[in-house]
């Protein structure tokens, strides 16, 4: 299997092991106003640059510090909410609004979750303690799972208005008890099937993620995806795909929920990459689902046609179900991406797929393409990029670092694959074909909004 142990280390605190170092000085830009509330003179914008100061280890932080950072950068994102005329995210409404998805505040938002995580951590009596409550999160997610198998966000009062405990349980035929249960924010959430489905079809990955230690006994060093802690968990020899196609129903929950859980990443995907650069182009989307990704960068590249490739079942529904307006630019095709690529496209784009691979499969995907690639100055004559969770071990802090290292170990218990540094893909590209030259788009990303760019020269 990979070597997974210095990855669970900083999955379980982020405090494990050695810290990362990060910037001393971070600079963000304010908008700053100034308004003389005794006349009715517009409010000039200034802009300012404000430093937030952070110790260069982990290990230098102290109470005083990080409250200076969680100070500085909710008075950022304050005063950018009020700049746009942007309410503040509540807990009092259901539709309470999230904060935008603006560069401006990009990094106030990064700093103060690092800092607010570093701050719980000092904050305890026991350390043991802080452990024990990561330990227990398991509970959290059993807690997920019977709510979204009773579907108790679909029969509460959709307004966010309290219903009685009694009466929702009599609607959606479980045990109840004597309690008012109102809707949040967080649970309205629920209510959207793409995110439930995620949520629900996440019970594979949990039961394989507690067989990996039985995995790294079973078949040391192993890549193989047969060999995984997944087989252990279902006591199969099928992979996880496999597994999943012969399950309509799971199939459809596991679309659906990848649909679901990369729509808060969309946003951030139309900017990643210079879309519209592409011009009059063919993009071929390989392992592309229901073609969800592909429908939002044609929303900002109005010159490109695509084609869709996955499994048959696969297509079959992004046939199905995508937007209308977009259907005259694209053609779906059942496909196997470890077969050689039948179709010729200036641009092959695997998002979240890769990763799903070890090595030697990963360069055969990429080899497979190679008919349909020819030297050429930055991808003249035909490029590939790659969208993955890229680590970044050594440049961020806890908890931004973390659902990638997570994410590596969810690749180890479903598929015995992993993520990867950009080192790690420039490597794997130059053993699939030394003419390839690489480049990187997005660094700093949100997950899977970061691009690996190759060509041939």
């Amino acid at each position: 299997m990979p070597r997974p142990l210095s990855g669970m280390f900083k999955s379980v605190t982020g405090l494990f092991g050695s810290s990362p170092k990060s910037t001393s000085t971070i600079s963000i830009t304010k908008q700053a106003r100034r308004s003389n509330s005794q006349s009715s003179v517009v409010s000039q914008k200034l802009k300012t640059a404000i430093k937030i100061q952070r110790p260069e280890k982990l290990e230098l932080e102290t109470f005083e510090t990080l409250a200076a950072q969680i100070q500085q950068s909710v008075a950022i994102i304050r005063d950018h909410l009020k700049e746009k005329n942007i309410p503040e995210p509540t807990f009092g409404k259901v539709d309470s609004p999230s904060l935008p998805r603006d560069k401006e505040i990009k990094e106030a938002r990064q700093v103060l979750n690092e800092s607010l995580y570093a701050l719980q951590a000092l904050n305890q009596y026991d350390r043991f303690e802080y452990i024990k409550e990561k330990f227990f999160v398991m509970s959290q997610v059993i807690a997920f799972m019977v709510i979204l198998e009773y579907k108790i966000p679909h029969v509460m009062d959709p307004n966010g208005g309290p219903m009685h405990i009694a009466e929702i349980c009599e609607k959606a035929n479980c045990a109840d008890e004597h309690k008012l249960i109102e809707h949040t924010p967080f649970s309205h959430e629920l209510r959207e099937q793409t995110k439930a489905d995620f949520l629900y079809s996440g019970e594979i990955l949990h039961r394989s993620l507690m067989e990996i230690p039985n995995a790294m006994r079973k078949w040391p060093n192993s890549s193989d995806t047969r060999e995984s802690p997944f087989n252990i968990a279902y006591n199969t020899k099928d992979t996880f795909f496999e597994h999943l196609w012969k399950d309509a129903e799971l199939t459809r929950r596991f679309n659906s929920g990848m649909t679901g859980v990369t729509s808060s990443s969309l946003a951030y995907l139309r900017t990643s990459y210079p879309w519209s650069d592409l011009g009059k182009a063919v993009l071929c989307d390989v392992g592309g689902g229901r073609g969800h990704v592909s429908a939002e960068i044609a929303r900002v590249a109005p010159d490109l046609t695509f084609i869709v490739q996955d499994g048959a079942p696969v297509v079959a529904e992004g046939e199905k179900y995508f937007p209308a307006d977009l259907k005259h630019r694209f053609k779906f095709m059942a496909h196997d991406f470890f077969e050689r690529q039948p179709e010729k496209a200036d641009v092959y784009l695997f998002r979240q797929v890769v990763h799903n691979h070890e090595d030697e499969r990963a360069i055969k995907m990429i080899r497979n393409l190679l008919p349909h690639l020819t030297p050429g100055k930055n991808g003249s004559g035909g490029r590939v990029l790659i969208m993955d969770d890229i680590l970044h071990p050594t440049q961020y802090r806890p908890p931004t670092v973390q659902f990638t290292v997570q994410q590596n170990l969810n690749m180890i218990a479903i598929l015995n694959s992993k993520e990867r540094t950009f080192n790690n893909y420039k490597e794997l590209f130059n053993r699939a074909d030394p003419r390839f030259v690489t480049r990187q788009w997005g660094a700093g990303g949100p997950q899977a909004c970061e691009v690996i760019e190759a060509w041939l020269e």
